[in-house]
């Protein structure tokens, strides 16, 4: 009799299937029976194969062959076995390739389990392809969990051949897409060699030579660059935020000044008003928001408000119930945010921390994108065995019982119904949730991770514990009933001309009293704030008691970090005006996968065209020129948005010749577009090449060094990082800015560096500190400004770690001043005092 071959991604999946189907362990395999037949499990390491490089396609083909020799680009992808053998054996791709093909002479009928996504249905996929098998395909999907009852109920519910067919046509568009780009960053790193793209780009040896572009890690940079230029370019301006006390029916309550915005008032300009633009929202541009800049004016404008405080009347009065439904399940994107936080961890180890809990077993798959759950996990069979499991678990025990007993309709005065969570909709992932093996406290006590991040675990049992803790609550919380609120809204209105001009003065308030706690009693984090107004009338009278001014600075966008510029790119659609691209980027959830997204970032910082510092991102000059240089088809994120959305209607295809033909003009199309690239820039550069970078020698001399430090103090600049240690970086910074310092002359005008760091000062001003644009103008004004006032930048991270290190070991009761985590030099002078 014939067998079944069930083929895992990774060791670790083939262990935990044998263990819930009962197979015992065979040679390189499992063994038992499934359905009646003979059956092996075996396992891959990831992908064993990989597309054919571009010189082993053209063995003749150099780094230093002139682009000429790119084009055209093959269309003939290839995949080989990835050649690691300075891995150990049992996990090299040829050793578990052989493993698995030797067994095929006696098997009729392949099971394909590996991970439920794009890259492990072409792991599965390339492996029959390559070893020629003709037999039955059929498909495990893994997504519930590695638990018995998911393995279990995913073996029981196979998917036939084609059902998921084009989730393999898709991986293979985007991966021979992603390929075709190494012919893109040849004709790049050929071109920046003979400086055609600044001082930096393509210097240095090996892959700090390389000029390297892509779909998504590009698009990452020019986020990374645009905001370091907003930072960079922002002025901080102080300006007064109004509030008034107001009496109505002998109740106080507080109203914020809400003029009324229009273009027609922009462009009178009104005086003592600084507009600020806003960004894109939903693909809309709101009107500029005002700052009121002129402390006189505002004065003013409040004395004209009190000589008519009797004369405030309701213009407007509403009441509503307002209800709020509890968080779905978290999502990757999520929970790379709320338990990367909770665990202290950036989101690429949070990633691994969810993925080592997935492969352990405990919750459900981890790099899913939905946060949705499939309506069949409502059935009191599946939710059930869940919660009762967590009934075990003292930090969910309580919250869970009570969810059981009212979703069995235990409750007398609480009635079932269906959670906003649970949707109607085909997914082939669905939000983390906790799988049904049972969790105890001795279990969740014992976790001991095992995931690798690079060569090391770097990840503890404690981040687990506290991932599978928030996970489990979030799980419980979604069974909650909704939160009801009593909301009022009001508009009050003075009869004054306001400061942008328009006939009446506006303040609005708004009230909030919750009626039903619904899913916030569940872990509550604090109280929620109420606020509640008298009940009003329209036209009722009442009086204007106080104006309330607030002198406030404002301040910088937040540079990205790990965990927000992952959740940046999934929501990236709203900052497109363009309304069918951004309902293709909404559909497409973004851009990249939540599962590649940190390993694009981390590409970015490998290749230097970021830096992070303080876990916050800093554009490198290298990355400024990258997003000066390239097209903008390569660094915005419309190109994306197309790709994702013709990728997921692949993916959707069960009818496999559609699916092939569809690939193919995706791939036919993006190498089309690499290939014109090519060409612009053969015509543009190859007639007048010029000499080549010059090659520099294996160290930063003393003399570069003294060199590069001058400059920094000349031009009042810091140089990259690993300037000083790196002989490309710094021999890039003497040629991009000793030509500068030369032309320079006599000039009184402060240098970018210096202006940045005056504004950086600025920003952290107390306000009752003025800021006068005009120091801007003037070098010697900026060197006096920065002695001055350079001791109110806030502590640097360091600073701070020390202080708490501090504060940690003083006495109980000892006082600790408001400002010490403020300013630089408060945060000193503590230090020094009680180190």
């Amino acid at each position: 009799m014939k067998k079944t071959l069930i083929i895992n991604e990774k060791r670790d999946q083939s262990e935990k299937l044998a263990d819930a189907m009962g197979w015992t362990k065979g040679s390189n395999c499992f063994e038992g029976t499934f359905n009646g037949k003979p059956v092996e499990c075996v396992w891959a390491s990831g992908h064993l194969h990989t597309l054919i490089a571009p010189d082993e396609i053209d063995t003749t083909l150099k780094w230093s062959d002139e682009p000429t020799k790119l084009l055209p680009i093959p269309r003939d992808f290839k995949i080989r076995l990835i050649d690691n053998p300075s891995l150990p054996k049992p996990i090299q791709a040829s050793f578990l390739f052989n493993n698995i093909t030797k067994r095929l002479r006696y098997v009729d009928e392949i099971i394909i389990a590996t991970d439920a996504d794009r890259e492990g249905e072409a792991i599965g996929r390339n492996i029959i392809k390559e070893s020629n098998f003709k037999g039955k395909i059929k498909r495990a999907w893994l997504a519930a969990g590695l638990d018995k009852k998911s393995l279990t109920s995913a073996m029981a519910n196979l998917k036939g051949e084609f059902d998921t067919i084009g989730w393999h046509r898709a991986a293979e568009a985007r991966g021979r897409s992603d390929w075709a780009y190494q012919y893109l960053v040849r004709a790049y790193t050929f071109y920046s060699k003979y400086g055609k793209f600044g001082s930096y780009l393509g210097q240095g040896k090996g892959s700090e030579g390389v000029m390297s572009v892509g779909r998504l890690q590009t698009v990452i940079v020019s986020m990374i660059v645009q905001r370091e230029s907003e930072i960079k370019n922002f002025v901080s301006k102080n300006h007064y935020t109004l509030s008034a006390d107001f009496n109505f029916q002998g109740e106080s309550f507080n109203a914020s000044f809400s003029p009324k915005v229009t273009e027609t008032l922009i462009s009178d300009q009104p005086p003592g008003v600084t507009w600020e633009p806003q960004k894109v929202k939903d693909g809309n541009t709101p009107l500029d928001k005002p700052l009121f800049t002129d402390k006189e004016i505002v004065e003013n404008y409040k004395k004209s408000l009190l000589a008519k405080a009797s004369e405030s009347y309701v213009y407007s009065y509403n009441e509503s119930i307002e209800k709020e439904s509890p968080p779905n399940a978290y999502s990757l994107t999520d929970a790379q945010k709320e338990i990367g936080k909770l665990c202290g961890t950036n989101a690429t180890l949070t990633q691994v921390i969810l993925e080592d809990l997935y492969e352990q077993g405990w919750i459900s798959y981890a790099r899913t994108s939905k946060s949705e759950l499939p309506l069949n996990l409502y059935d009191p069979a599946e939710r059930n065995v869940i919660l009762g499991n967590l009934q075990s678990l003292p930090f969910v025990a309580k919250e869970a019982a009570y969810v059981k007993d009212l979703h069995d309709g235990k409750l007398s005065d609480e009635q079932p119904f269906k959670p906003r969570a649970f949707v109607t909709k085909a997914m082939e992932h669905y939000g983390m949730i906790p799988t049904q093996q049972p969790m105890s406290v001795a279990k969740l006590s014992t976790l001991s991770p095992r995931k690798k991040s690079g060569k090391s675990v770097l990840h503890t049992a404690d981040q687990m514990r506290i991932a599978y803790e928030a996970i489990a609550k979030r799980y419980v919380q979604l069974f909650y009933p909704q939160a009801e609120f009593a909301v009022q809204s009001v508009q009050i209105n003075v009869p004054v001309r306001d400061i942008l001009g328009n006939t009446e003065s506006v303040f609005k308030a708004k009230g909030r009293t919750i009626l039903k706690q619904g899913w916030r009693q569940a872990f509550p984090k604090s109280s929620s704030k109420e606020t509640v107004l008298p009940r009003m009338s329209k036209d009722e009278r009442g009086t204007l008691e106080a104006i309330k001014t607030k002198k406030s600075r404002t301040r910088p966008p937040s540079r990205y970090n790990s965990v927000s510029l992952p959740k940046e790119l999934e929501l990236v659609g709203k900052n497109v005006a363009d309304p069918k691209l951004r309902k293709l980027l909404a559909n497409a959830e973004g851009i990249g996968r939540p599962a590649t997204r940190s390993s694009a970032i981390e590409t970015v910082l490998k290749r230097r065209y970021a830096l992070c510092k303080d876990e916050e991102f800093h554009a490198t000059q290298k990355g400024i020129d990258l997003i000066k240089f390239v097209p903008k088809w390569l660094s915005t994120p419309e190109t994306s948005a197309l790709w994702e959305d013709y990728l997921n209607k692949i993916e959707s295809q069960t009818d496999d010749q559609k699916a092939c033909q569809m690939r193919d003009n995706f791939v036919s199309k993006q190498i089309e577009k690499i290939e014109d690239m090519i060409r612009y820039m053969n015509d543009k550069f190859l007639g007048n090449l010029g000499e080549k970078s010059t090659q520099v020698g294996k160290n930063v001399t003393p003399k570069m060094k003294s060199l590069i430090k001058k400059l920094e103090e000349i031009k009042g600049i810091k140089a990259p990082r690993g300037t000083l240690n790196d002989p490309y970086l710094a021999n890039a910074f003497i040629q991009e800015n000793i030509g500068e310092r030369q032309q320079s002359g006599g000039s009184n005008a402060p240098t970018e560096g210096t202006i940045k760091f005056v504004k950086d000062i600025a920003a952290a001003l107390p306000d009752d500190i003025e800021f006068d644009d005009g120091i801007l103008e003037d070098r010697n004004k900026c060197k006096k400004f920065i002695d001055d006032y350079k001791k109110y930048l806030p502590p640097t991270s360091n600073q701070l770690k020390f202080l708490d290190s501090i504060i940690a070991k003083l006495p109980v009761g000892t006082n600790v001043p408001e400002d010490v985590r403020k300013h630089s030099y408060l945060c000193s002078e503590f230090i020094n005092k009680n180190k």
